[in-house]
This record gives C-alpha cells, sequence and structure tokens, in this order.
C-alpha cells in the first residue's frame, strides 16, 4: 500500500439492529477519526431489515458523503451480504464487521493494534475478477438450466 492516504472500505452487515445502530455509528466514525491516514468508505447492507433500520441508515447516509446503503428485500444471510458489500466497495483495504457491537469498532490503534482480514490489490485483480465473474455467471446459467428442466420434469410428473 502507498504511504499517505489510504481508502479503506468498512463493509458492515446490517439486521434488525435499530436498537444498537445508533451506537454503533457513532462509535464506528470516532473509530475511523483516530486514524487520519484513511480515507473511509461505509458500505452498509440491510439484509432484508423488518424493524426501522433500513430507515435509520437511508438517514445516515444521507448525512455522509461517503457513506452508501445496499437494501435486500429479504434476509439472504451474513455471507450474502458482506459479499455484495465486497462487490460494490472501492477502497485500497476491506474490512467486514457487523453491526451489534458483539465486537465494537473500537481499536486502540496508538498501541500497534493488529487487524485480522485481508487486503487486496485491485490492479492485480482485475483480470483475474473479470475472469471469475464471467465463470459465475456462467455457472448460474448451468444451474439455472438445471433447475428449470427439474420443475418442468416436476409438473409433468
Amino acid at each position: 500500500m502507498n504511504t499517505g492516504m489510504c481508502k479503506i472500505s468498512i463493509v458492515v452487515s446490517v439486521y434488525n439492529e435499530q436498537e444498537v445502530l445508533g451506537k454503533f455509528l457513532k462509535e464506528l466514525q470516532e473509530a475511523v477519526s483516530f486514524v487520519p491516514e484513511i480515507t473511509p468508505e461505509y458500505i452498509f447492507v440491510n439484509d432484508g431489515s423488518t424493524d426501522n433500520t433500513g430507515e435509520l441508515l437511508d438517514n445516515f447516509v444521507k448525512k455522509s458523503k461517503s457513506a452508501r446503503v445496499i437494501h435486500f428485500s429479504t434476509n439472504f444471510g451474513h455471507e450474502a451480504a458482506m459479499i455484495a458489500g465486497i462487490d460494490h466497495s472501492s477502497g485500497d483495504a476491506v474490512i467486514c464487521m457487523d453491526s451489534d457491537l458483539q465486537h465494537p469498532p473500537r481499536i486502540n490503534w496508538n498501541n500497534d493494534a493488529q487487524v485480522s482480514g485481508w487486503i487486496r490489490d485491485r490492479q492485480y485483480d482485475t483480470k483475474r475478477e473479470q475472469a471469475w465473474r464471467s465463470h459465475k455467471r456462467d455457472c448460474f446459467k448451468v444451474v439455472l438450466q438445471l433447475v428449470k428442466q427439474d420443475f418442468v420434469r416436476e409438473i409433468r410428473a
């Protein structure tokens, strides 16, 4: 990574968190403010919440130029939410987290804190990623055809 400013994408999976979301957002912004070398990109994935979570996220995004929200129509699960957030990220590195405050976002950056996770070089990954997405698309088409065939067989039987 380059020295100087670094863009960090923070992907947050959110599901029915209206009770703790305000506190989480405050703690997240405070944690990031201690690291002036980064430019944060917040990507919230609302995993089909049925409470007021979506509205709270929309209000936060309206106030922040560096935040976006993806709303799922139904609950697809934590992994799907994280993948969607990562796919929409544009940072030099990605940090994935939950909003339930079981693992608060505060980090003591002054004591050489270690953050586990992964960093990907987006320029290096571009060609592999394009090939993978093409492969995923082809696999999806095959699976869809198989499902359609089974469905048609069941209807005919």
